[in-house]
């Protein structure tokens, strides 16, 4: 078993695409990252592949500047190995997110290695659409939205990560004003107002995943974002998309919500960081 680095997004793609497509919902995130590639002006992700003795790719991981370690999926005696990997790319890296198995394992090891100890972050549930079905009875209405909305939007960017205790870079104006010209960012307006956002990423392999959603406190309450959620998910699912999702395990209500609008839950995830 050997451990492979790369920078070059096309590269990962090339050896390791038929492990990301068989699971492509627990790869949502690395798949995405690989497809986008590196920001304008910005690093990209330091991509890791495992290969068995044979060559074949049996695992994936990556580290984005500004965030944790992301684990694949991998051997379980693959999980040091690619600790130690990334220690030696990134020795500055301060955390893990993955399956919460392999995330332990992971935060174990690192602190086996470096000292210090480690603390849970974040527990997160993938979810993906089954059936959909919108809420009946919420007023106002979904747009796309457009440049007058960059401003607002970035405002709710931010509330949301920190709620959710994202970690990284937000995306500048200029990047985030992209993002929304691409059409993949939707509003909900009521008399007026906007009142909830909901946006998704690109399709990769088959799936796009809905991230960010917020609705800005004064707005709660009122099942904006379930209506969008909804609205986004029909749309995807009728271009041919699965579509998936995260929730914060520790917050009640999206995960009472979404299943709801016909989001099953998937597999369960971790986010340790490194004292």
């Amino acid at each position: 078993m050997r451990i492979e680095t790369t920078a070059d997004a096309t590269a990962f793609r090339a050896a390791a695409g038929p492990l990301l497509a068989e699971d492509p919902l627990r790869h949502t995130v690395i798949g995405t990252a690989a497809a986008a590639g590196a920001a304008p002006g910005r690093p990209g992700p330091l991509f890791l592949t495992v290969r068995a003795d044979d060559g074949t790719v049996v695992g994936v991981a990556m580290h984005t500047p500004g965030y944790h370690a992301y684990l694949g999926a991998m051997p379980s005696v693959a999980i040091g190995p690619v600790a130690e990997a990334v220690l030696a790319a990134v020795p500055d890296n301060d955390g893990v997110e993955g399956a919460a198995e392999d995330a332990l394992a992971f935060a174990r090891h690192w602190v086996g290695v470096c000292g210090g100890g480690y603390r849970l972050e974040r527990r997160l549930r993938l979810y993906r659409l089954g059936a959909p079905r919108r809420p009946v009875g919420v007023p106002g209405a979904p747009r796309r939205a457009g440049p007058a909305d960059v401003a607002l939007c970035a405002e709710w960017l931010a509330a949301f990560r920190t709620e959710v205790g994202m970690s990284g870079p937000l995306p500048d104006r200029a990047e985030l004003a992209a993002r929304i010209g691409s059409g993949r960012w939707w509003l909900w307006e009521h008399d007026g107002e906007r009142v909830a956002l909901v946006a998704h990423q690109a399709p990769t392999d088959g799936w796009s995943r809905i991230a960010p959603v917020y609705t800005p406190p004064h707005a709660r309450g009122h099942g904006y974002a379930a209506a969008l959620t909804a609205h986004v998910s029909v749309l995807l699912a009728e271009r041919g998309s699965g579509v998936c999702l995260f929730t914060d395990l520790d917050d009640p209500v999206p995960n009472r919500i979404y299943p709801r609008v016909g989001y099953l839950p998937v597999r369960d995830f971790a986010t340790y960081v490194f004292d």
